[in-house]
């Protein structure tokens, strides 16, 4: 018979240029710096040393959604505060100050000033208080096995022999790696905001049964947030980022599904993270929030709830991709993204964290 186990000279396997989707997180945080920063890294088409760069033929290689729109929004430059350029500017710390008002007595005896009575002279000290960010130089990927950044390598014999163009596929990795380095800076920031529990629960450990978001919880926040008298958007709004567990319960809350509505701007500029808007809150998805599991094995969410000016980014110049000059006599292309950025958490109490469980608590 010629087939395949008779004659396996005659037959070979190929592989389409046709690239599978990836499913993959849209960062939403990561897109909001680049968004607030204008920039974003960009891949060139040949990687190397002129004289020595390295492209490849073959096909594209492109997983659909992984390119962020730049375009203003009116939130990402509210929540991480852009206006930092550290290009041409001296040092690699800005300061900012911030007013520390002082409380005393607000009743009409103690303001009124009797006929007679000498006002004092003794002047009364005000107060200031100060946060920074500090110019860093960043770089990818991260080499788990080295514990260190590494590069990527393109060979400049595989380059001209592959299916898909060695650039793409190294600009793809190169991306990912520099939009999830930013997205995680951002979760980590905002997770230093102080816990929100619902009625009843202190701490993390006391979920011992599903505890999942609804409305009430998300208007107690509101109130808390609005007591505490922290800023709003032009809008009058503020965010509210929750994991897909907070989306699906939201959606079987029927104060929530009444009272919620789409702000088709918002929807235009982020398709796949913004939910709706209701109350004060413009609500976002995420699907990189932290759920750490608590001494119950019960993964407890953390959303955020943000205020802006709660958070700074700054720049020192645009992202870029690197080479190395260690490339064997252009034999091997070695490739890094760097950027020279700052990021720091303005203020703390602009963040609070509500702490819920998914439906089921698992």
């Amino acid at each position: 018979m010629t087939d395949r186990n008779q004659m396996p000279q005659e037959f070979f396997d190929r592989t389409s240029s046709q690239l599978l989707i990836k499913p993959e997180p849209q960062y939403l945080y990561a897109e909001m710096m680049l968004k607030a920063l204008s920039a974003d890294l960009p891949i060139p088409d040949e990687m190397g040393h002129p004289g020595r760069v390295l492209s490849g033929v073959g096909a594209d290689y492109s997983n659909d959604g992984g390119n962020y729109m730049i375009e203003p929004d009116g939130i990402s430059e509210k929540v991480f505060a852009g206006e930092v350029d550290f290009v041409g500017e001296p040092g690699h710390t800005v300061r900012f100050n911030r007013p520390v008002f002082r409380d005393t007595t607000y009743t009409i005896a103690s303001r009124t000033v009797a006929q007679g009575k000498t006002i004092s002279t003794t002047p009364i000290k005000v107060g200031s208080e100060q946060t920074s960010l500090t110019l860093q130089r960043f770089a990818g990927p991260y080499d788990a096995d080295a514990s260190d950044i590494g590069p990527l390598g393109l060979d400049n014999l595989d380059t001209q022999v592959g299916i898909h163009k060695a650039s793409k596929i190294a600009g793809m990795h190169l991306s990912r790696d520099f939009h999830k380095f930013l997205d995680g800076v951002g979760t980590t920031l905002l997770d230093q905001g102080a816990a929100l529990y619902p009625d009843g629960l202190t701490a993390d450990n006391d979920f011992t049964s599903p505890r999942p978001l609804d409305y009430a919880f998300m208007s107690k926040v509101e109130r808390i947030m609005d007591d505490a008298n922290l800023p709003v958007l032009p809008d009058g709004k503020r965010l509210f980022v929750l994991p897909p567990a907070g989306a699906e319960a939201m959606k079987l809350d029927r104060q929530y599904t009444l009272l919620s509505m789409v702000h088709p701007k918002l929807n235009a500029l982020f398709p796949t993270t913004y939910l709706t808007s209701v109350g004060k809150f413009h609500v976002f998805q995420s699907t990189t929030l932290s759920k750490p599991a608590n001494t119950s094995s019960i993964p407890v969410y953390r959303g955020h709830a943000i205020a802006p000016g709660a958070l700074g980014v700054g720049m020192g110049k645009k992202p870029t991709v690197a080479f190395s000059n260690d490339d064997n006599y252009g034999i091997t292309a070695k490739v890094i993204w760097m950027a020279f950025m700052a990021f720091g958490l303005f203020d703390s109490s602009f963040i609070y964290t509500p702490r819920f469980t998914s439906i089921s608590g698992a």
